[in-house]
C-alpha cells in the first residue's frame, strides 16, 4: 500500500493547499518528503508549517560547523538534515515554512519568490525585495532563504518566512569556532530581519490561511485549503526514524579533518581525519614520542566522532598514575562544543 493509498489519497491530493498540525521538525520533514515522492507527478500544491526552536542543514553539510553543539543540547534545540542542499536555517514557531511541491517542468523558484513578496507586499503592506542570491530581504536583512531539490518527475523548492522569530537565539546557536576542513557546503551568514514585530497583534492561523487563499487565487486553483496532523500516519513515523538515524544525520557528513591544538603539551596538533563520521586517520604534527601517538591513536581510531564516546574511551585509557597527554586531551576536548 502506497503512503498516499494509506491516508486516503482523495483527502489529500485534491488540497492545493495543506497546512500541517504538527510543531515537530523530523515529523514535517518526513511529511514533506513522503508529499513530493508520493504525489502525482502532475499535481502542484503548497505545504505549510512550523516547527519548535531547531537547526535545519542542508544534506551536503557538516553539522560540527553549522551550530554550536553545546549551546543548542543546553537549550534542548533538535537539530535535522534534510534530503535538499543548500545553508543552514534556524526555526522556531515564530517562523513559517513554506514548501512548493511541483511536477518538474513546473519547478518555477523565481516564480515562487515573487509570489511569496507580491503576497506580503499586497496583504501586509511589507516592502520585501528579492536580492540575487535569491533570499526575501525586508528592510535590508533576510527574512527568507530557499532551498530546492528536483527529481525525475516531481520538485520541491521550501522557504524558511522570519516573522517573529528569536532572532537572538538564532545568533547564539548558528555556527561554530571549530578548526575543520572540509568541501562540505559552508553556510554564507546574512543579516537577518523579522517582517512583523514581536509585541504585534499575529495570529499564525490567520496567516497561513490568507496565504492559501492568496496561492490559490494567483494560480487559478479552486480554494481548498486542508489541514492534517502528520503524525498520525504510520508511514510517517517510519520516516521520521530514518531522519533521527545516525546514517542520516551524522554519517551523511562528507569527509573532513578536525584539527585539535594542544597548547598545554608542547603545542601538538592532532589532526582527526573523519569519514562518514568516524575517525579514520590521526595524524600529529610536533614533537611528540611516538608511544605517546599511539596511545591517542588507541583512545580515538574507529570511533564515532562524537565528545561523549571519545572521551569515554580515553577514560577507559588513563592509568593510575594519569597519563599528561590523555588528560590534557580530555580537558581540551571536554572544553570544545562537539556533538
Amino acid at each position: 500500500m502506497t503512503f498516499l493509498r494509506s491516508i486516503s489519497y482523495s483527502s489529500l491530493a485534491r488540497h492545493k493547499v495543506i497546512v500541517s498540525h504538527s510543531r515537530d521538525i523530523f515529523v514535517n520533514l518526513a511529511f514533506e518528503k513522503l508529499l513530493h515522492l508520493n504525489l502525482p507527478k502532475d499535481n502542484s500544491c503548497l505545504l505549510l508549517y512550523r516547527n519548535k526552536p531547531c537547526i535545519v542543514i542542508g544534506k551536503f553539510q557538516n553539522p560540527w560547523i553549522e551550530m554550536n553543539a553545546d549551546l543548542i543540547k543546553q537549550r534542548g534545540i533538535k537539530f535535522a538534515r534534510r534530503c535538499s542542499g543548500g545553508g543552514t536555517v534556524y526555526h522556531d514557531l515564530g517562523n513559517l515554512n513554506l514548501s512548493f511541491l511541483a511536477a518538474r517542468n513546473q519547478f518555477k523558484k523565481k516564480d515562487n519568490l515573487s509570489f511569496l513578496a507580491e503576497f506580503l507586499r499586497s496583504c501586509h503592506s511589507k516592502k520585501v525585495v528579492i536580492n540575487d542570491r535569491s533570499d526575501l530581504v525586508f528592510e535590508g536583512g533576510k527574512v527568507s532563504g530557499s532551498a530546492s531539490r528536483v527529481e525525475k518527475e516531481r520538485s520541491i523548492h521550501h522557504l524558511t518566512l522570519l516573522l517573529h522569530s528569536d532572532l537572538h537565539q538564532l545568533r547564539d546557536v548558528l555556527g561554530s569556532n571549530l578548526d575543520i576542513e572540509t568541501r562540505a557546503t559552508r553556510s554564507v551568514p546574512a543579516l537577518v530581519n523579522n517582517i512583523f514585530t514581536e509585541d504585534s497583534s499575529f495570529d499564525f492561523d490567520e496567516f497561513a490561511f490568507r496565504l492559501g487563499q492568496f496561492y490559490c487565487s494567483r494560480l487559478n486553483f479552486e480554494e481548498n485549503i486542508g489541514t492534517f496532523d502528520p503524525s498520525e500516519f504510520e508511514e510517517v513515523e517510519k520516516e521520521v526514524q530514518i531522519l533521527l538515524s545516525w546514517d542520516w544525520q551524522y554519517a551523511l557528513t562528507p569527509k573532513f579533518v578536525f584539527k585539535l591544538q594542544l597548547h598545554k603539551f608542547r603545542n601538538v596538533m592532532i589532526k582527526f581525519n573523519v569519514h562518514r563520521a568516524i575517525v579514520k586517520e590521526v595524524s600529529f604534527e610536533g614533537d611528540l614520542d611516538l608511544d605517546l601517538r599511539e596511545l591517542i591513536i588507541g583512545c580515538t581510531l574507529d570511533s564515532k566522532f562524537l565528545k561523549s564516546e571519545i572521551l569515554t574511551r580515553i577514560d577507559q585509557n588513563i592509568s593510575s598514575d594519569s597519563d599528561s597527554i590523555l588528560k590534557t586531551l580530555q580537558e581540551t576536548l571536554s572544553r570544545l562544543p562537539l556533538f
